[in-house]
């Protein structure tokens, strides 16, 4: 299958070119790495996942994550902070929640991608965050509870290095520049 853009319709501010970039990056690392790599089809993308990679008799379903801004209309994203979606902008199951969506999260950082299990970092992510304390701004959501308005979602931002206190991997992205 082709490896496509996919643009929400309420992308204002073309967050989905760097999510794709992201993509791209990744599929090539992963390649490098000696793993056979499917790009999901649409059904599968619909439970947050990108990518299927198979190595011997393993296997993982991955959810590429682009570096994200702190707040949609800032010019720069923010490599300190991971953005978590608990429900989706429908009120259902978000990424980090979804059961039968991704295995393992790939967070992309400056010069590397952050792997982690979904699940691990759901246990964490529910040990950080009091998402009964909620917030009305993006740039305050830092392990509290936030819903974008118009929306039925609900968000939480946990600091980049918090990833690294659960069982992760690191692929540096220097091998694509050699």
């Amino acid at each position: 299958m082709e490896h496509k853009k996919f643009k929400h319709s309420l992308d204002k501010h073309n967050c989905h070119e760097i999510g794709f970039s992201a993509e791209v990056i990744f599929k090539k690392l992963a390649e490098e790495k000696g793993y056979f790599v499917r790009v999901a089809g649409r059904e599968e993308q619909f439970s947050h996942v990108d990518f299927i990679l198979t190595k011997g008799k393993d296997e993982w379903r991955v959810d590429v994550k682009g570096a994200k801004r702190k707040k949609r209309t800032d010019d720069l994203v923010d490599y300190s902070i991971v953005w978590l979606e608990f429900r989706n902008g429908n009120g259902g199951e978000g990424w980090l929640t979804k059961e039968n969506g991704a295995t393992t999260i790939a967070f992309e950082l400056e010069n590397e991608f952050v792997i982690v299990s979904r699940k691990d970092l759901l246990k964490l992510a529910k040990k950080l965050c009091n998402l009964e304390k909620m917030v009305a701004q993006s740039k305050n959501a830092l392990y509290c509870g936030y819903k974008r308005f118009g929306r039925r979602d609900l968000l939480s931002i946990i600091k980049t290095e918090d990833l690294l206190t659960i069982k992760h991997s690191k692929w540096p992205k220097i091998s694509l520049y050699l």
